[in-house]
């Protein structure tokens, strides 16, 4: 974590100098240390930092490992440039660990600012991520919520963070169980080609919160 640490004292640094030019560049220097760490199923940290896992919130690991909840929550803590623990985020809302998850931790993070919400749609429907690309501002960080139907039900089954960089470029970042944390290039113009490679069953539908941290 001390990569992530340091990254903290520039972001107090850049708050302090100001804020909204270098936004974007601030995001992913932010978000940078997190790539490469090791996917852990239920991985996230807690209050000190410390890595643990939801299901036990005072099990310690020295080693970093982090799963796509864990990890989008410990790089909001880090996007604001604070440190706090999960009942900070979920207020009286109970820990529980079922397949609404992810969307009820994107809900309860969103609820802290003011956010606009884009609609569930197909993630494989370029014309809708077209009309989503244009609406992308680089101050702001998008929660990404993946969904898909199993029998009678909708289960939320995977979260990101969406930012654009000052080249105009878009980017998702997440953990999963092959390479960790990484981010995908949405290139738009390559038709989505490594996100329709990760996300490859056309089934999958997204849902997005626009955050102005």
């Amino acid at each position: 974590m001390e990569k992530v640490k340091r990254s903290c004292i520039l972001v107090l640094f850049l708050l302090f100098v100001g804020t909204n030019l270098y936004a974007s560049s601030l995001h992913l220097k932010l978000l940078e240390p997190f790539l490469g760490i090791k996917y852990r199923q239920y991985g996230t940290t807690n209050t000190d930092e410390r890595y643990t896992i939801f299901t036990d919130l005072n099990s310690s690991f020295k080693k970093a490992g982090l799963g796509n909840n864990g990890f989008v929550f410990t790089a909001y803590k880090q996007l604001l440039g604070k440190t706090f623990g999960l009942e900070k985020v979920l207020g009286k809302k109970q820990l529980i660990l079922d397949n609404n998850f992810s969307l009820d931790l994107a809900k309860s993070i969103a609820s802290n600012h003011k956010y606009n919400v884009f609609e569930p749609f197909n993630a494989h429907d370029l014309s809708r991520w077209n009309f989503v690309f244009k609406q992308i501002k680089a101050k702001n960080i998008y929660l990404a919520i993946f969904s898909r139907g199993i029998k009678d039900e909708k289960i939320y089954f995977h979260l990101g963070i969406i930012i654009k960089d000052d080249n105009k470029n878009i980017w998702l970042y997440h953990a999963n169980r092959k390479n960790g944390v990484s981010r995908i290039w949405l290139d738009f113009d390559r038709k989505m080609s490594s996100f329709r490679k990760e996300f490859g069953k056309n089934d999958v539908e997204i849902l997005i919160f626009e955050l102005d941290i």
